[in-house]
């Protein structure tokens, strides 16, 4: 992203550097899946979770869901990192020869 800088002589100066560093408390997270979506005028949010098979007190399956991390963004940086991902995953199926399936399976056919 670009920045536009006026200076004290009234001079603009586009600023295009960039220089990543990493927070300290800089983690890693593995998560099989998010949910979330638009919360008002002003953000939108995704929240990552790690899954899985689990058994209550009673021996009942459910699906367990452990949010690791929650992301909030302006709309435009949702809609960036939307087209960042949409294309890396374009490029990713093209290299491999085939497209990731990532839709819901029919349970009732098993």
């Amino acid at each position: 992203m670009a920045y536009v800088v006026a200076t004290e002589k009234g001079e603009k100066i586009i600023v295009d550097k960039v220089k990543k560093e990493k927070d300290p408390n800089y983690s890693v997270i593995y998560a099989t899946g998010a949910f979330g979506g638009p919360n008002g005028p002003y953000d939108f949010r995704i929240n990552f979770y790690d899954g899985g098979l689990a058994q209550d007190e009673n021996g009942e399956y459910y699906e367990r869901r452990t949010i690791n991390s929650s992301v909030i963004l302006s709309y435009a940086s949702a809609k960036q990192l939307a087209d960042w991902i949409l294309g890396h995953l374009e490029s990713y199926e093209k290299e491999m020869g085939h497209e990731i399936y990532a839709g819901k399976k029919d349970l009732t056919e098993l």
